[in-house]
């Protein structure tokens, strides 16, 4: 079963994943020593978290089941985004069997004299965390991003 999985993985999700990146990057991660995956996704195109109105930067979900069970959800995250060019929270909460998640927002900057020339992929520092500015172009788009390590 695992060889047929990844034999479809290869000609179908991972060309899909990859074309997806100006949309969104998603991947997915074994953490051997917790005997736990996680699906990260980095959005590249505003999707907007309805339950707070806030455009969402990451999304991360925490797996302690079989990897074809990771897959399968992998799989029907990147097909549900790129059909209906939204992201319902809720309703995927109801048919992907994580076991956590974590979303993170973009942080908006408020237009001052400060910050008027940042352009996409200028990094700011503020209260000593560095960010990168974000672009919804062609500019810039985020490829991966990594894995919590101390979820559990």
């Amino acid at each position: 079963m695992k060889k047929l999985t990844n034999t479809y993985k290869g000609w179908t999700f991972d060309k899909l994943s990859k074309d997806s990146i100006p949309i969104v990057s998603i991947k997915m991660f074994h953490i051997f020593e917790k005997k736990q995956f996680q699906i990260t996704l980095a959005f590249n195109y505003p999707f907007t978290n309805f339950e707070t109105n806030k455009n969402i930067s990451a999304l991360k979900l925490l797996y302690d089941t079989p990897y074809e069970i990771v897959f399968q959800d992998a799989d029907i995250l990147l097909n549900y985004i790129l059909t209906n060019m939204s992201f319902n929270i809720s309703y995927l909460s109801t048919i992907l069997r994580y076991k956590d998640i974590r979303i993170e927002e973009y942080i908006k900057l408020q237009p001052t004299e400060q910050y008027k020339d940042l352009k996409g992929g200028n990094c700011i520092v503020i209260d000593g965390t560095a960010y990168i500015v974000q672009a919804f172009d062609e500019r810039m788009k985020v490829i991966s991003i990594p894995f919590d390590k101390d979820w559990e």
